[in-house]
């Protein structure tokens, strides 16, 4: 009775621990991860801004016109803007393919120094047209974490040069040792080979302690995840993301133990619970114990006399309680036990003289059936084979109404194709028709086709002319833009918005030149093949020509070919008649034999059936006279073991 008590409660103390932990489990899981998604996007924001200024950088004209005129002084003033509009750009430089360098602020290189050969410049040619971001490194000059954004600046689809900028990560590592989790939680980022680049403890910084942490291979070969691990005698768990910009590693990391201070109330309450519950049990149970160990052994004694073939006995319950319904049903299932047993004995008497007198009378009924199936066998033989011999007459007519059948066939068959032959002929003398008209159309749409690429040709010209103009508009707007450029020079300052201005001016005026080029391109090309499709009509004039001789040739011969249809088809004609008259007598005599050999067979499937039924019953017979054997045996047994009974 304890047992009944306190296993429920310590299993119902269990699951509320396991659905405790499990729940807040679930909810430290989804918070790191949020945390760490803000993280992660927050990064790639903060990356973003920056290449949204080399891809401004990058499309300014002085920048792509760096080898024009005199637009390389004007770089080191852009470079100074940039730099100076976010505190985290260590420096930013400017490269070009002809060995030009401008950087600011460290302006005085070393000798020798070529920009084309450094590793920003080499990795920006290699994904033309996209920011690329280095791994983390030292800057030598300032002793800095820096990582380096770079990206090709071009012309007409042609490098020019590759801007880039030095980007320190000290702010970066700054806000990540803020972001906190729980009462030990924090987050810190790496690069895949396990370099750690912003930490909360900064003596880790530039070290490659994430690489001995337990989970770091399978972290690098995917995006996500969660871990749980143990590093220095600690249980942990962690939660890490991958940057789709960098390829770093964000992971935040946090005690277990933070989660099992949180479950141990729910742990220590279930046990009192427990220890409560069951000293109450053990109490009830030394009270009830007392009387219903008595009962029991009263119980005991009646179910053994029972058992024991005993149907006079009884219980008398001296409890109030479910001993006493107990005891009602045991006294009212000996009543109805003893009732039983005496309507079996009385029905076992009876079974047994009812079967002795029933086995009597199925030996009577099985030789009178033997006598019967003796003589239904004799008017069976006779049948079968008077239906036999009608059958093979029949079968001998099937044959000949068969090949009679394969005959008319062949002839309807042959008569269908001739029809169709001939269909097919007419309406090929049809489609010649149809394609002399066809031809003949032909023709007039050469004609006309020729005549709209003469036309094409005249409007080509003058679709040049006016080619021709705009290349010296284009001419002009250039100069115009040029001496724009000078004027906003000499100005100054004030002149530096003009400058641009004008310079967006010349873009559009080599833009509308290089299109006007283009133009004059397609128009030649379109010339040449207006010129190669007047040779091919001409040559499918004579095609055309040649066509119309051979459909004429055609023509006749399909003439030829629905002559000779028209007297094969009157042959087959003569054919089906004299296949009709042999089969109209055919189907008379088929008849005949058919209706002799049902008859025949009819009668010898009855017989059959009757000798089969007879056979069923004598069968049957002799397996009731077995079971009324048996049914002898049986109720002499069942007296046998009513006897064992005592019931007075």
């Amino acid at each position: 009775m304890v047992s009944i008590c306190i296993i429920p409660l310590i299993i119902l103390g269990i699951g509320s621990y396991r659905q405790s932990k499990s729940i807040l489990n679930n909810k430290l899981t989804l918070t790191s991860t949020q945390t760490l998604t803000e993280i992660n996007h927050g990064l790639s924001n903060y990356l973003n801004g920056f290449s949204n200024i080399l891809l401004l950088t990058s499309n300014n004209y002085n920048f792509v016109n760096v080898d024009t005129s005199n637009n390389i002084n004007y770089i080191p003033d852009l470079l100074k803007g940039v730099a100076e509009s976010n505190k985290d750009i260590l420096d930013i430089s400017y490269g070009t393919t002809t060995g030009k360098f401008k950087t600011y602020p460290n302006d005085k290189m070393p000798a020798g120094y070529d920009a084309t050969k450094t590793d920003w410049y080499m990795r920006a040619l290699g994904q033309k047209g996209k920011v690329i971001i280095t791994p983390e490194y030292i800057d030598k000059g300032t002793g800095k974490s820096v990582i380096t954004l770079a990206k090709t600046v071009e012309k007409n689809g042609k490098v020019v040069g590759v801007v880039e900028i030095d980007l320190t990560l000290n702010t970066l590592a700054q806000q990540i040792s803020t972001k906190k989790l729980g009462n030990t939680g924090y987050v810190f980022i790496a690069e895949a080979s396990g370099k750690v680049l912003a930490h909360p403890i900064q003596k880790l910084i530039n070290t490659n302690t994430a690489s001995k942490l337990p989970f770091w291979n399978t972290a690098k070969s995917k995006n996500s995840g969660f871990v749980n691990y143990d590093d220095m005698d600690s249980s942990k768990f962690g939660v890490y993301q991958t940057n789709e910009l960098t390829g770093w590693k964000l992971v935040a990391t946090l005690d277990q133990s933070e989660l099992s201070n949180d479950t141990k109330f729910i742990i220590h309450t279930t046990l009192l619970i427990i220890l409560i519950m069951g000293l109450i049990s053990v109490a009830m149970s030394l009270v009830l114990s007392k009387g219903i160990a008595y009962n029991i052994q009263k119980l005991k004694a009646v179910f053994a006399k029972a058992s024991n073939g005993d149907l006079t006995v009884s219980i008398k319950a001296l409890t109030k309680d479910e001993f006493e319904d107990l005891a009602t049903s045991f006294n009212l299932m000996i009543k109805n036990i003893l009732s039983i047993m005496n309507n079996v004995t009385n029905s076992s008497k009876t079974v047994s003289e009812t079967s002795t007198t029933l086995a009597s009378m199925s030996e009577e009924v099985t030789a009178s059936i033997s006598e019967v199936s003796s003589a239904i066998e004799q008017v069976s033989i006779g049948a079968t084979q008077q239906a036999q011999n009608a059958q093979d007459g029949a079968l001998a007519m099937d044959d000949l109404s068969n090949r009679l059948d394969k005959i008319s066939d062949s002839s309807n068959e042959m008569d269908k194709i001739s029809s169709g032959t001939k269909d097919l002929g007419s309406k090929g003398l049809s489609m010649i028709d149809t394609l002399i008209e066809k031809s003949n159309k032909t023709k007039s749409s050469t004609k006309s086709v020729n005549e709209i690429i003469q036309d094409m040709n005249e409007s080509t010209k003058q679709i040049n002319a006016i080619s021709e103009t705009l290349v010296s508009i284009t001419e002009q707007t250039n100069l115009l833009s040029l001496n724009a450029s000078i004027e906003s020079a000499r100005a100054g300052e004030a002149g530096k918005g003009f400058s641009v201005v004008a310079g967006e001016i010349r873009k559009l005026a080599e833009q509308s030149k290089n299109s006007t080029e283009e133009i004059k391109e397609i128009i030649a090309n379109i010339q040449k093949k207006s010129i190669a499709a007047v040779n091919a009509i001409k040559s499918t004039q004579t095609v055309v020509n040649e066509q119309d001789l051979a459909v004429g040739e055609t023509k006749e011969i399909f003439s030829e070919i629905l002559k000779s249809i028209d007297v094969m088809i009157t042959k087959v004609e003569e054919v089906k008649i004299s296949i009709v008259d042999v089969n109209e007598k055919k189907q008379s005599t088929v008849l005949e034999i058919e209706n002799i050999s049902a008859i025949s067979e009819q009668t010898a499937a009855s017989s059959e059936q009757v000798t089969a039924s007879t056979e069923e019953i004598t069968a049957t017979m002799e397996e009731f006279t077995k079971y009324f054997s048996e049914l002898q045996i049986l109720a002499e047994g069942l007296d046998t073991e009513i006897n064992k009974f005592k019931v007075k």
